[in-house]
């Protein structure tokens, strides 16, 4: 005779909304995603088209970690850090230059930031669960 395993609690976030320690996610994450979007708009366009390919896989596991360590609001938070990050150094410079140029690179490095930054948010809440595995697949098995 199995054992069938008792209800667990839906996921959660692992931070509760405006709870103390919220607060200092969210700017850790902030600043986590303007770092993200600092260094990726000066390297996305280093050795093409590897250099965007890694700005973007490492813009994707900060909002990954952001979302899994303290929720979606720390998510959000991260996004906006980047995007404050790059449309401010995407804007012209003193002679003209420009860091994010307006060609299929530059494109890629934006709209491929804003899908890194929206994959986590819209992914099921259950992947970001703290439950673990093996409890997990008893409830499944149930």
């Amino acid at each position: 005779m199995t054992r069938k395993p008792e209800p667990t609690s839906p996921a959660v976030s692992a931070v509760p909304l405006f709870a103390p320690g919220a607060l200092t996610a969210w700017a850790v994450c902030f600043v986590l995603g303007a770092i993200v979007g600092l260094v990726g708009t000066i390297a996305h366009r280093s050795a093409p088209p590897w250099g965007v390919v890694a700005a973007l896989v490492t813009l994707l596991a900060v909002c990954t970690v952001a979302r899994a360590a303290a929720g979606a609001g720390s998510l959000l938070a991260a996004g906006a850090g980047w995007m404050i990050a790059v449309q401010l150094l995407s804007a012209g410079g003193p002679g003209g230059d420009v860091l994010v140029p307006a060609a299929t690179i530059g494109y890629v490095w934006v709209y491929g930031g804003l899908v890194a930054v929206l994959a986590p948010l819209l992914a099921p809440r259950r992947w970001f669960a703290e439950v673990p595995w093996r409890d997990r697949d008893a409830q499944q098995d149930a």
